[in-house]
């Protein structure tokens, strides 16, 4: 059992090294649940793609305290440069807006939705609202894996102002590694006997 454990770690180290030493930041969800992020999982770039942004890089943050404030008409260019962005089962995209469930446009690889955030029934500090879009790239066309695309974009075109506070992606290699060291358990077993 011992040999086992030890190859597991082994093994785990060697497939998510990045995982084991990164932070971990718990995040509200919708209808009071969490979400738990690494850290490096944030988006790292903010540009104004064109009108007013106030504050466009507090959208880079994991503090949902702070936010960019994207104008109308506006748009905000955000972009991952540390991590891949996959289309997985389930959420592939947390985007974190403030105050009120305020609609925007959504653009992935040139297909864009209108987004209404859900409450998450959590207030901040400063005790406003905070609500979460939870994005599946499968509704943007995206076939499993890869999406091709390190960039999303947030336009507003409403008569609305979202406050965009967080956007995150999964661990995508999460749940492989809990399947492979499943397999690598289940093997040690049987090779044992």
């Amino acid at each position: 059992m011992q040999k086992t454990l030890l190859m597991i770690t082994i093994l785990w180290a060697c497939y998510s090294p990045s995982s084991l030493f990164a932070a971990q930041i718990t995040l509200p969800d919708v209808g009071g649940g969490s979400t738990s992020f690494d850290t490096t999982h944030f988006v790292d770039v903010a540009n104004i793609l064109d009108g007013s942004v106030t504050n466009p890089n507090d959208a880079l943050g994991v503090d949902l305290d702070v936010f960019a404030s994207v104008g109308n008409p506006a748009t905000l260019e955000l972009e991952f440069t540390d991590n891949d962005v996959n289309n997985n089962p389930g959420t592939d995209l947390w985007i974190y807006e403030i105050g009120f469930p305020e609609t925007f446009n959504l653009t992935i690889g040139g297909t864009t939705q209108l987004i209404v955030p859900v409450d998450t029934l959590v207030n901040n500090s400063d005790g406003a609202d905070i609500y979460v879009a939870q994005i599946e790239f499968g509704d943007f066309g995206f076939a499993s894996g890869p999406i091709g695309t390190q960039t999303i974009m947030i336009s507003n075109t409403t008569n609305s102002t979202p406050d965009i506070a967080a956007v995150a992606v999964p661990e995508p290699a999460t749940m492989v590694h809990m399947a492979l060291l499943g397999a690598i358990v289940l093997f040690c077993r049987r090779w044992r006997r």
